[in-house]
């Protein structure tokens, strides 16, 4: 009898291959990303709700959140199905781990880059690549912002249909 695997875009597998198999997460991030070595050395992975400043606050949960050594957190989320508002659900969650630690009275040096990356069984940017990275950007002068908010995508459809892999 042939066993059904799980898809690794299920949100149950995904969360426990990444939260049980640091080497594997890892190697993922600096797949995704450049790190310096020593950024990745001590990976915690943290609440992955955000916590209410008022009693209406919308109260995301994230699939999985974490922080790095220097305190940089991030949020990696995977999504089978295009919901409506995605992008700005993507955006929002981006300003929130931006913003989530600063206390009132804090000093705006305190904050840290905030970098999302999202896997998606759908193709939503209108471009071949199947792996983004946005950042603050003009584009009058194309002059990058400093690094403040970063969301990376990786399309699943578009690496099959650049490379034929069956993932």
């Amino acid at each position: 009898m042939d066993k059904q695997l799980l898809s690794p875009t299920n949100d149950y597998v995904f969360k426990r291959v990444f939260t049980e198999h640091h080497g594997l997460l890892r190697h993922f991030l600096l797949a995704v990303r450049h790190f310096p070595e020593e950024e990745l050395r001590h990976l915690v992975i943290t609440d992955p709700a955000f916590r209410a400043y008022k009693e209406y606050d919308k109260l995301p949960v994230l699939d999985i959140k974490m922080r790095t050594t220097s305190g940089i957190p991030i949020d990696m989320e995977v999504q089978q199905i295009f919901h409506e508002f995605f992008e700005q659900r993507m955006a929002y969650y981006t300003a929130r781990m931006y913003v989530d630690k600063l206390q009132s009275g804090d000093s705006y040096g305190k904050l840290k880059p905030a970098i999302s990356i999202v896997v998606t069984q759908f193709s939503f940017i209108t471009n071949t690549a199947c792996h983004n990275c946005f950042q603050l950007y003009d584009a009058k002068t194309q002059t990058a912002y400093p690094v403040c908010l970063e969301i990376h995508t990786l399309e699943i459809p578009k690496r099959r249909r650049n490379f034929g892999d069956p993932l």
